[in-house]
């Protein structure tokens, strides 16, 4: 069961208010439906500077840029240099790790708070009142679990993965054809750092 909250704010800016140490009780909220925004944490933090409307910390816990190539490094480390050797990895989205631009017009660097599985979602988002309302809903542990289950078949997210696939098992399949044509050396042995 998931812990209810007194406070209205999304558990990033609640925990943003925490490291800042502002009660979240004292700030004046801004927010749609009286919700306490981040740039709400910095006024009252006394930050004196114009916060933007919405900031969030660049990489969460967790939060990797291109997550199935670093997935990728962690369990297959010798096929992703391979399939390095052959061209630069797939990318979250096709324009790079985060897109050039969003729909709602929200910065990409924004999406790094949310899980990878929510990001194309998020992009695509046609308002910046949905765009934040997601971020809200796929941030701190329970939202990554949702992100997964209800983004994890997003078009934009079956793409990518399938290009990691393809990118990977290029790289087996020349592993394999190495290892036919010179049986003396093993399979992948003339593959390797700067090879």
């Amino acid at each position: 069961m998931k812990p209810v909250s007194l406070i209205n704010a999304s558990p990033a800016v609640e925990a943003e208010a925490k490291r800042r140490g502002v009660n979240p009780f004292l700030i004046t909220a801004t927010g749609p439906g009286g919700r306490i925004s981040m740039a709400d944490v910095h006024r009252a933090a006394g930050d004196g500077t114009a916060a933007p409307k919405y900031s969030l910390p660049a990489h969460p816990a967790g939060a990797s840029a291109n997550p199935l190539l670093t997935a990728a490094r962690g369990h297959t480390p010798d096929r992703v240099v391979r399939a390095s050797a052959q061209g630069p990895a797939p990318t979250l989205f096709p324009s790079g790790d985060l897109p050039a631009f969003t729909a709602s017009g929200i910065d990409p660097k924004a999406l790094m708070a949310a899980p990878w599985q929510a990001r194309h979602a998020i992009a695509a988002a046609p308002t910046t009142a949905e765009a934040y309302r997601l971020l809200d809903d796929y941030s701190g542990p329970e939202g990554a679990v949702a992100a997964e289950l209800e983004q994890g078949h997003h078009p934009g997210n079956q793409f990518y993965a399938g290009l990691m696939r393809a990118w990977l098992a290029d790289a087996a399949t020349a592993d394999e054809t190495y290892a036919q044509l010179f049986p003396e050396k093993g399979p992948g042995k003339a593959w390797g750092p700067g090879q």
